[in-house]
C-alpha cells in the first residue's frame, strides 16, 4: 500500500509541475484533464501526507519514552497517535477503492404499496418522502416520474428520478 500511495504521490507532483507551467493554459483542454486529475488524487496526497506526519511523530514519541520522566507523555501521546495513524489507514483504504462508473449517474426508484391496502400506500408514501429528503440533502435533483394517488395521500406506486 505505502509503494502505491508513493507512486500517486510522485503522480501528483508531476501535475501540479505541469499546472504551474504558464504554456499549458495555451491548451485549454489539456490544462482540464491535468486539472481534473490533480483534483482527484489531492484527497489521497492530504491522507498520505497526514499517515507520513504521523508515523514521524510517533517515532519522536518513541524516542521520549526513552526518558523517565517523559515516559507517561509520551505513551499517552503514542496511544492518540496509534489511534490517528489507525484512522488515516482505514481512509486511505477508502480512497484508494476504484471509483465505479456508474457512481455519477442517476436512479430511478420505484416504490410499490405490496398488501396492506391504504396502510401500505401511505407506508409508500413516507418512504417516498425518506428517499426525497435523503436525496435533497446530499444535493441531488429528484424528479417524479410518475405517481398513482390514493385517495388518502397514499401511493400505490411511485417513481422518482434521482
Amino acid at each position: 500500500m505505502l509503494r502505491r500511495l508513493q507512486e500517486i504521490e510522485d503522480r501528483y507532483q508531476v501535475l501540479e509541475a505541469r499546472l504551474a507551467d504558464p504554456g499549458l493554459l495555451n491548451n485549454p483542454q489539456e490544462y482540464g484533464e491535468v486539472a481534473k486529475q490533480h483534483a482527484s488524487l489531492s484527497a489521497i496526497v492530504g491522507l498520505h501526507r497526514s499517515y507520513t506526519e504521523v508515523a514521524r511523530q510517533m517515532e519522536d514519541a518513541r524516542a521520549l519514552l526513552e526518558d523517565p520522566e517523559m515516559r507517561d507523555l509520551a505513551e499517552a501521546e503514542l496511544a492518540e497517535l496509534r489511534a490517528r495513524a489507525e484512522e488515516l489507514q482505514r481512509q486511505i483504504r477508502l480512497a484508494l477503492l476504484p471509483s465505479d462508473p456508474a457512481d455519477e449517474k442517476n436512479v430511478f426508484l420505484e416504490i410499490r404499496a405490496g398488501e396492506g391496502g391504504e396502510e401500505a400506500a401511505l407506508w409508500a408514501a413516507d418512504l417516498a418522502r425518506m428517499y426525497t429528503r435523503y436525496a435533497e440533502r446530499h444535493g441531488w435533483k429528484v424528479e417524479l416520474v410518475s405517481s398513482n394517488v390514493t385517495g388518502i395521500g397514499g401511493y400505490k406506486e411511485v417513481v422518482l428520478q434521482i
